[in-house]
């Protein structure tokens, strides 16, 4: 999907403009593949349009490509036209990223403004990229634990909505149960998964977890059922023209 990005003072150029790609790598993975080029305003379209719709296309835009590849972005949504508690949730959860971690993380971490990321009722709502995990309802008191992962995971259970690189919520179902099991350590692994069978309610799935080490070993399998056993009781946020998510 695309998401528009307000510009940072501080990683932004006059007259430029910044455009991140992430796209998914064939066949299991920890992190997204990143393209990530500075370019004139005007060649903003274009160089959407190559990397949508010709993959060749982007060579021509070589000259304008940056490394990014140690880089850490943290995509926070403050969307306050589209959901009042964007704005009012997630803009302090945003500058507390940023003046509290970014400036110190000696240009391996930067943290941006969003638009609506999906989900606005479990705001604040951010995504952690290239690792693609989704974190919502987090708190200023909690950023230390999610940037520096000092602690234990299991201690963000409650956040933890899941991983962008799953097809399903059945599978992220799954992948979270283990990952708040494993430790931080599982964000490194390389990751498949699958729904082996549905239901014809579509309320239970047999799902499997295929993993392996960052260099392709101690790979192993998680398989789980998981099933609807009730309702949670939903949460609206005051303000919002819609509650998807």
């Amino acid at each position: 999907r695309l998401q528009c990005v307000m510009p940072d003072p501080e990683n932004s150029v006059d007259g430029q403009s910044r455009v991140m790609y992430f796209s998914r790598p064939d066949g299991p993975f920890a992190t997204y593949d990143r393209d990530e080029f500075v370019v004139p305003k005007q060649e903003v379209g274009p160089l959407v349009e190559a990397l949508l719709e010709h993959p060749e296309g982007p060579r021509r835009f070589e000259r304008y490509r940056q490394d990014a590849s140690q880089i850490r972005d943290i995509l926070v949504c403050t969307h306050g036209a589209h959901d009042v508690c964007c704005a009012s949730f997630g803009y302090p959860l945003y500058q507390a990223l940023r003046d509290r971690y970014a400036r110190d993380a000696n240009d391996s971490l930067r943290v941006w403004q969003v638009s609506h990321l999906g989900g606005h009722r479990f705001a604040p709502n951010l995504v952690d990229l290239p690792e693609g995990r989704n974190w919502v309802r987090i708190g200023p008191d909690d950023l230390e634990l999610l940037v520096l992962r000092s602690r234990p995971v299991s201690e963000l259970r409650r956040f933890y909505r899941g991983w962008l690189g799953l097809d399903s919520p059945f599978e992220q179902v799954v992948e979270r149960e283990v990952f708040m099991r494993e430790g931080w350590d599982w964000a490194g692994r390389l990751i498949a998964g699958q729904v082996l069978e549905m239901g014809d309610d579509r309320q239970q799935a047999e799902v499997r977890i295929d993993f392996a080490g960052p260099d392709g070993d101690a790979s192993g399998v998680h398989e789980a059922t998981v099933g609807r056993s009730g309702n949670v009781p939903r949460v609206d946020c005051p303000g919002g023209r819609d509650r998807d998510g």
